[in-house]
């Protein structure tokens, strides 16, 4: 007496009756070798922000340093890149205020910061950067910045003491 049981992939085939493999049929693939998108358009990158989240810092200077340095002279973001400069003296002058650019792990320190609500944003001022005059928007520091600056200060300056 032979099976009833189907076995998996196989199927009666019309002309015989019997269970035989069916024939691979190939799919037809796009040239490029890339699918394009069902519904719309591809996946784009996200906005230069969320690419910078991953380089967080966790040293306690640098973020007393910046902090700082926020306080006096301080910090502008230009344009909607918002890159970011510090100011060299702050003070506000015909041309208005003279800045210069900061280096990437600074700028990502406060990119950090002001994610996490240490620093925020301000009015906007104009500022003189390579030659030509720009608007920037301040960066002021909170009353949380300010805490977790004397909170870090205290324990640093207990520290060195006890050593």
């Amino acid at each position: 007496m032979t099976s009833t049981r189907r076995r998996p992939g196989l199927r009666p085939t019309p002309r015989t009756g019997s269970f035989a493999p069916v024939a691979h049929v190939p799919i037809p693939r796009p040239r490029g070798g890339r699918q394009e998108a069902l519904f719309g358009d591809p996946a784009t990158p996200g906005p230069a922000r969320e690419q910078r989240a991953d380089r967080s810092t966790t040293d306690p200077e640098l973020i007393a340093t910046v902090l700082r340095l926020a306080i006096s002279p301080g910090y502008l973001l230009l344009g909607p890149a918002e890159r970011v400069v510090r100011m060299l003296d702050g003070r506000v002058g015909a041309r208005g205020v003279d800045v210069d650019p900061v280096p990437g792990f600074e700028a990502d320190t406060v990119a950090q910061l002001l994610d996490s609500h240490y620093l925020r944003l301000g009015g906007t001022r104009q500022v003189t950067h390579a030659g030509r005059v720009v608007a920037a928007t301040t960066v002021t520091v909170p009353t949380a910045g300010r805490r977790l600056l004397d909170r870090w200060t205290t324990t640093h300056t207990i520290a060195k003491a006890t050593r």
